[in-house]
């Protein structure tokens, strides 16, 4: 034995779903009556039409014209500083990768280049000071190398040398982006005239 109600949303009140009581949903108190929850009505919601729901309105159904969907929020217009302040922060990531992403040397050797690199490197050349080691192994990025005091300090030249270029760069990218026009922040290339990554 079970009972079909339906159910809305309590705080829409619109028609959700038909829900099924089984026999646990019946009163103690009163025979073959069932408790009905309170977001449900017994009797049955009209059809759908185009653009229309049903909704619970004082114990019955209402077909009512569902909301409108709300307009897409504006893109926000930027004024022309905020324009040009864009393209800086896009230029300083940018500088950013390419001076970390490291460097190829003559014969082959790729070394990385970032914060971290450096400090090893700088590490390596001042033990091998203190302890008048002739070379040491370095772990390039192509690889297991032993490298001379000499050969330390041309990779660190090397290295200060594109991390120079780098930020020069980027502060010749910031100087042109405040002498563009309106008509030229749009197409401003932020990708050229950066190091080749080749020391």
């Amino acid at each position: 034995m079970s009972k079909t109600v339906y159910s809305f949303d309590p705080s829409t009140r619109a028609f959700v779903s038909e829900l099924a009581l089984s026999s646990g949903d019946l009163s103690p108190l009163e025979g073959g009556v069932y408790l009905i929850p309170g977001d449900c009505l017994e009797v049955q919601p009209p059809a759908p039409t185009p653009g229309k729901w049903p909704f619970a309105v004082a114990g019955a159904w209402v077909l009512e014209a569902l909301p409108a969907d709300p307009e897409p929020e504006p893109e926000p217009v930027l004024t022309e500083e905020e324009r040009r302040a864009r393209l800086k922060v896009a230029v300083t990531a940018h500088r950013w990768v390419i001076e970390t992403g490291g460097i190829a040397l003559a014969g082959g050797m790729k070394v990385k280049t970032g914060i971290d690199d450096q400090t090893r490197i700088a590490q390596a050349i001042r033990g091998m000071e203190a302890n008048g080691h002739a070379d040491v192994p370095f772990k390039a990025e192509s690889g297991w190398l032993t490298l001379t005091s000499a050969q330390m300090a041309t990779l660190q030249n090397a290295i200060a040398s594109h991390v120079r270029a780098c930020f020069e760069a980027e502060r010749s990218h910031h100087e042109a982006i405040d002498a563009l026009d309106v008509s030229g922040i749009e197409q401003y290339n932020i990708l050229a005239n950066w190091p080749s990554g080749q020391a």
